[in-house]
């Protein structure tokens, strides 16, 4: 009994860790929470050319791309 428990406990955690690699990851690449260029600020060294500071980050002014598979309804 205690055998097929720990197959079903690992069985939902691996289909835990899948959906974190297969669904959740892509989403949080391709928006790129913090993620891109270097801090910025006051004491700190300006951006690149193409590059500006927000919110500390070295950022870019390009609006981010919304992606159709996307099941969210986005509206204004």
């Amino acid at each position: 009994m205690i055998d097929v428990l720990i197959v079903i406990a690992l069985v939902a955690i691996a289909l835990l860790l899948a959906d974190r690699v297969l669904r959740i990851n892509p989403y949080l690449v391709e928006e790129g929470f913090m993620s891109g260029g270097g801090r910025c600020g006051v004491d700190l060294p300006p951006c690149d050319f193409p590059l500006r500071c927000i919110n500390g980050f070295c950022r870019t002014d390009k609006q981010p791309q919304l992606y159709d598979r996307n099941p969210l309804p986005v509206t204004p």
